[in-house]
C-alpha cells in the first residue's frame, strides 16, 4: 500500500536489522516502516507522529506502557495527548488510541484493524490544523482526568519528547496513586 500524508514527510525506510526484533507485529505495520522509518504530518485533518523503529522500544519504557496498559504497545502519537498502539492481547492486534495521561486499558478505544485502515479511514483528533513546532506533543497542563480544561489555550503546552515523557510518568503516577487512594 502506498503511504500519503495530507501535509508533513515520512522517513525513509528502517533498517532491516531493526526490524528483525519487532516480527511480532503486525505485517502490515513492518511493511509500513519497511518503507518509511516514522514520519510525521496530516492525514486529513488529522495529526500523527509515527515514531521511528529504533524508538519503539524505547519509547514504551520511557512512558512505561506495560505498567499502566499491559498488552498495548505504542508505534505513534496524536501530537496532542493520545498515543496508538497495537493491542497484543488481542489476536487481530488492532489500532487503538490511548490517552497518555490516565492510560489505563479501561480507556483504550480501537481505531482500526490494521494501519491500512487506519490512513484509509482516519480517526478522530482533538487537534484542528494549525501551526505546530515539529516532534513536540501537545500537553495539557492540569490533564483533563483531574477537571483541567481542555478547550482552554492557557491549559495547553508544547513539550519536548523527554519533557513528555516526564510529565506522562508524573501524572500517571499521581493518579494511580489517587486511585489506590479510593479504593
Amino acid at each position: 500500500m502506498k503511504y500519503n500524508l495530507t501535509e508533513g514527510q515520512l522517513n525513509s525506510p528502517a533498517e532491516s536489522e531493526i526490524l528483525d526484533g519487532l516480527s511480532i507485529l503486525p505485517k502490515s505495520y513492518i511493511d509500513f516502516l519497511k518503507e518509511h522509518n516514522g514520519g510525521e504530518g496530516f492525514i486529513g485533518d488529522n495529526y500523527i507522529i509515527f515514531w521511528k523503529a529504533e524508538e519503539l522500544v524505547d519509547f514504551n519504557r520511557e512512558y512505561e506502557v506495560e505498567t499502566y496498559a499491559p498488552g498495548i504497545f505504542l508505534f505513534a502519537s496524536s501530537g496532542g495527548g493520545d498515543g496508538y498502539g497495537f493491542d497484543t492481547d488481542d489476536a487481530a492486534m488492532p489500532i487503538v488510541r490511548i490517552p497518555f495521561i490516565g492510560m489505563d486499558r479501561q480507556y483504550i478505544e480501537t481505531v482500526a484493524r490494521d494501519l491500512p485502515g487506519l490512513i484509509l479511514l482516519g480517526w478522530r483528533a482533538e487537534m484542528n490544523k494549525q501551526v505546530r513546532p515539529k516532534g513536540m506533543e501537545l500537553f495539557e497542563i492540569t490533564p483533563v482526568i483531574l477537571g483541567g480544561d481542555p478547550t482552554c489555550p492557557e491549559n495547553k503546552t508544547w513539550l519536548t519528547r523527554q519533557q513528555h515523557f516526564e510529565a506522562v510518568r508524573y501524572w500517571n503516577r499521581v493518579i494511580s496513586n489517587m486511585r489506590k487512594e479510593q479504593r
